[in-house]
Parts: structure tokens; C-alpha cells; sequence
């Protein structure tokens, strides 16, 4: 993963990352099709809306992962988070300290409403780059459901 993708102190986590989470969705919005971004309502259905706009947008993970892609990355994930959150709870997390970590630096959900028995950290803006990948169209929102099966 590239160092631009990671948050380095736990202030710039706070101040610069957590609290702007809506403005920069704001901004995101105002840049992506109306078409698209006027269906992006926080519902779990929107999901699959935002997900298939990125493959079209993307024809492959590594054009998602381009220096150049990173603002539109980083909010497509806030916006996935702030889905998630919505509807699961949780609450944001960031592992800043242990070097080893594939996922350092790389904000998350924990803590978080599931029927999953393996309770992970969510890590939103990585769903975005593997539904991508996965090209399924329907990844992200199959993620948040299988937390919601009862």
C-alpha cells in the first residue's frame, strides 16, 4: 500500500481524517454524475450505486491506486463508512503503533453491531479497492449485509 493512504499521528487521525469525513463527501458528491451522486442517500442499496460508478469509472484496481485517484478513493470509503456506521454502529479506529501491522495507518470500524462471529475491523476504504477488484458490483453492500443477517 502506498504511504499516501496511511494517517501517521493520531492527531491528523482526529483533526484532519475524522473531522472532515462529511466534507469531503460533500466535495465528492459535487464532482461524480448527479446521476449518481443523487442517489447517494446513506442507504444500504446506495452502495451498490456507488459501486458500480467506480467500475466504470476503474478498469482495474491498479488505476483506483494511483497517486492521482486518491481524493476520489478516500471518499468513496468515508462515504462507505459513514453507510456502515448508519446502520451498524461502531465507532472510527486506527492502528498507529504497531509497525508489523498489514493495516497500519489505515482507518477502520470496530466495535460495531454484527451477527458475524468473527467481529474484524471494518476498513472501509479497503473494501473500495477490493470491490474493484472483485468486480462483482455488489461487494460493499454484500459486506454490510452479512453483519445484518440474523
Amino acid at each position: 500500500m502506498r504511504d499516501i493512504y496511511r494517517i501517521r499521528t493520531y492527531d491528523e487521525f482526529t483533526r484532519k481524517w475524522t473531522e472532515s469525513i462529511q466534507a469531503r463527501i460533500a466535495e465528492f458528491l459535487e464532482l461524480i454524475p448527479q446521476a449518481v451522486g443523487g442517489q447517494l442517500d446513506y442507504s444500504i442499496e446506495s452502495l451498490d450505486i456507488l459501486e458500480n460508478w467506480l467500475l466504470e469509472k476503474y478498469p482495474d484496481y491498479k488505476s483506483a491506486r494511483m497517486d492521482s485517484e486518491y481524493a476520489v478513493m478516500d471518499a468513496a470509503g468515508s462515504y462507505v463508512a459513514e453507510v456502515f456506521l448508519k446502520h451498524l454502529g461502531g465507532k472510527w479506529t486506527i492502528e498507529l503503533d504497531d509497525q508489523e501491522n498489514a493495516f497500519l495507518g489505515v482507518p477502520g470500524i470496530r466495535d460495531y453491531q454484527t451477527t458475524d462471529p468473527i467481529h474484524m475491523t471494518l476498513l472501509p476504504t479497503m473494501m473500495v479497492t477490493t470491490s474493484i477488484d472483485r468486480r462483482t458490483g455488489h461487494f460493499i453492500q454484500d459486506r454490510i449485509e452479512q453483519h445484518l443477517k440474523k
